[in-house]
C-alpha cells in the first residue's frame, strides 16, 4: 500500500474513532489503546485511543443525599426547603454543590447519574 493511502486511512481512524494522538514509539503499557498501526518508510506509526478518565464513584453527604432524593422525585427548591426545615437558598446552594460534584448542569443529568452508578433506586 502506499504510503498516501496508508496516511489517508490513519487520518480517517483517527478523525472517527476518538484519538487522542500518534506516536513513532509505543510502550507496552499502551499495546491495549492501539487503534490503528502503519508503517511508511520502515517508521511505524501508532495511533492511540483518546479514552475518558475512569469515572471514580460519587459521595454524597446526607443531606446532599436526602436532596437528591426529593429532587428525583420532581419536586421543587421551596418544597424541598420546607421538608427539610432548611432555607431555599440552602437547598441551592447543596445542590450546586451536587452538580460539581457529579460534573452534570441539571436536575435530570443529576438523577440520571445518580440512577447510573446505583445511588439512587427507583
Amino acid at each position: 500500500m502506499p504510503p498516501e493511502e496508508l496516511l489517508k486511512r490513519l487520518v480517517e481512524y483517527v478523525t472517527t474513532n476518538g484519538a487522542s494522538r500518534i506516536l513513532r514509539r509505543r510502550t507496552p503499557e499502551q499495546a491495549d489503546e492501539v487503534i490503528f498501526e502503519a508503517e511508511i518508510d520502515g517508521t511505524h506509526y501508532y495511533v492511540i485511543c483518546n479514552r475518558p478518565p475512569p469515572t471514580l464513584p460519587v459521595t454524597l453527604s446526607p443531606r446532599e443525599l436526602a436532596i437528591a432524593r426529593l429532587i428525583a422525585k420532581g419536586l421543587p427548591n421551596k418544597t424541598i426547603s420546607d421538608i427539610l426545615e432548611i432555607s431555599p437558598y440552602t437547598v441551592a446552594t447543596h445542590l450546586r454543590r451536587i452538580f460539581i460534584k457529579l460534573g452534570v448542569s441539571s436536575r435530570a443529568a443529576m438523577v440520571a447519574r445518580l440512577l447510573e452508578d446505583n445511588v439512587l433506586t427507583m
